[in-house]
């Protein structure tokens, strides 16, 4: 499950990256769009060799040059993968700030889905840190979300979140 949701995470980057072909003529500075997949590229490879810290500055980098390129939907996947990154170097409030990004943007561009994903990312990442109650809340929302696009994949990680919360708390 771990494999599929990091590879979810990278594949928006990959197809990104190979989507963008245009070059900037020799000589000639960069193109933003350049910039972009420059970037987009470099992430990538960090990431898949888990070069967690290089790949947290190349992904701000990005996130921050397709915010100024209103580049909304590959700055809500760079977010999502930012969080996923600093999950795996054990930051998890930094992590819940990504995925709050991440879903916020996500609900800019009309991803309802994706705004429940990060939403249900961030009730995972705040149980991992004890935060009962922001867990139960960002639960709630992805299944709130999850409830009223009939999106059953992410309806079922919301109630195996709060479930798995309440088993807790009987213990």
């Amino acid at each position: 499950m771990r494999q599929l949701s990091r590879l979810l995470l990278i594949l928006p980057l990959v197809v990104y990256s190979s989507l963008q072909t245009a070059a900037a003529p020799s000589g000639d500075p960069p193109s933003p769009q350049d910039q972009l997949e420059a970037l987009t590229a470099k992430a990538t490879e960090e990431v898949r060799a888990e070069r967690h810290e290089d790949a947290l500055k190349t992904l701000q980098e990005l996130l921050d040059l397709a915010l100024t390129q209103d580049e909304t939907e590959l700055a809500m996947n760079v977010s999502a993968q930012m969080a996923t990154t600093c999950s795996k170097l054990g930051d998890g409030v930094a992590a819940i700030e990504h995925f709050r990004r991440a879903a916020t943007l996500a609900r800019q561009v009309g991803n309802l889905s994706g705004v429940a994903a990060a939403m249900n990312a961030v009730g995972f990442e705040a149980s991992l840190l004890g935060r009962r109650q922001d867990a139960i809340d960002a639960y709630e929302e992805g299944l709130r979300v999850a409830l009223e696009i009939q999106d059953p994949s992410n309806e079922e990680g919301a109630r195996r979140g709060l479930a798995l919360l309440e088993q807790m708390e009987a213990q």
